[in-house]
């Protein structure tokens, strides 16, 4: 399907990828943050209507790459038509995805990071987003392994063979969140995460990323119902530890705090190594006057504590240290005392 490149000796070693649709303004600044730290480039246009495509080639000139055009399928099916065609191609031997409302910051880290990882065996590295709280993914990883995306919308990046990875400080990706496709973003998730979950029920994350977009719309009760259908069905423990923290915070939107702190609490008991959920707690406790409570859960272990480096979605640094000691100290304030 695609053109190969035969007879290459060396490979190049970091490729850019990315899908664009109409995105006249920003793919340029997407693909001038990582020209210097990138070999190559592989763009699929899926059907661009302004002037995405005359940027692309004006900005690369110069710069080893590819354009090609997709129809339009979906979020998922698209970025998986990316990689299999930057494998089939031997683009390079590791690859970058970005958006094009991105910018790589730190990027002249690239080469090193991937250095690094390949000297220690690691197949993917989680990049963080400057975003708080903080969030890392998969971004850059070996090109040679059979990686897809599942789902039509909020797709997330799978493997089918073994792969180990490892998170980074940087290079770091800053989300301006102006692309093409955030118009109404929320209303189109819904839409479209309401069916896939009709053919696949039992798919975890499907049901948090539908909370996800009812809560963008606040629309808090099934936003709740959402994340709980997730905490039920998931395997993943961090998944889990999310969803019932954001089950929680839906509840006391609705009004049923003892609702709310009874899923704040089952998410601290079931992840303690995360505070999130506890720190959220303390401070609906403390809202509503109940600075006894603050204290005693408090007083079960160190305010400060080491971010979690197992987790990757939605790490609350000040959770960790400085907020949890400012609630206790407003709790103490209003008379709350240590003693038994």
């Amino acid at each position: 399907m695609w053109q190969c490149l035969e007879n290459v000796i060396d490979i190049p070693n970091i490729a850019v990828v990315m899908i664009v649709r109409d995105e006249m303004g920003r793919v340029g600044r997407a693909l001038s943050s990582v020209r210097d730290a990138a070999d190559t480039w592989l763009v699929i246009d899926t059907g661009s209507s302004d002037g995405t495509v005359d940027e692309i080639l004006t900005l690369t000139s110069g710069w080893s790459g590819h354009l090609i055009e997709q129809p339009w399928v979906n979020f998922g099916q698209n970025r998986t038509q990316l990689l299999e065609a930057a494998r089939e191609m031997r683009l390079a031997k590791w690859l970058l995805t970005i958006d094009a409302d991105h910018v790589v910051e730190a990027a002249e880290t690239l080469k090193m990071v991937v250095d690094d990882a390949e000297r220690h065996g690691v197949d993917a590295l989680l990049i963080p987003f400057t975003t708080v709280p903080k969030v890392w993914t998969i971004r850059l990883f070996r090109a040679d392994l059979p990686w897809r995306y599942v789902g039509t919308t909020r797709e997330y990046l799978t493997c089918d063979a073994p792969f180990k990875m490892d998170k980074i400080d940087a290079p770091r990706i800053r989300d301006l969140a102006d692309g093409a496709s955030r118009a109404n973003k929320w209303r189109r998730d819904v839409e479209q995460l309401s069916e896939e979950l009709k053919e696949f029920p039992e798919h975890a994350r499907s049901w948090f990323y539908l909370g996800e977009s009812y809560r963008g719309l606040e629309q808090h009760e099934l936003a709740a119902i959402a994340y709980t259908n997730c905490a039920l069905k998931t395997e993943s423990g961090e998944e889990r530890y999310l969803a019932l923290t954001m089950s929680g915070e839906m509840l006391v939107a609705l009004g049923d705090v003892e609702g709310g702190l009874g899923r704040l609490f089952l998410a601290n008991e079931g992840r303690p190594q995360r505070r999130e959920a506890l720190l959220i707690a303390v401070e609906l406790l403390n809202k509503t006057k109940r600075h006894q409570e603050v204290v005693k859960l408090l007083a079960r272990g160190p305010l400060t504590r080491p971010l979690p480096h197992g987790d990757a979605t939605a790490i609350l640094p000040e959770a960790y240290g400085p907020a949890m000691a400012h609630q206790l100290a407003v709790a103490k304030r209003h008379g709350a005392t240590t003693k038994k």
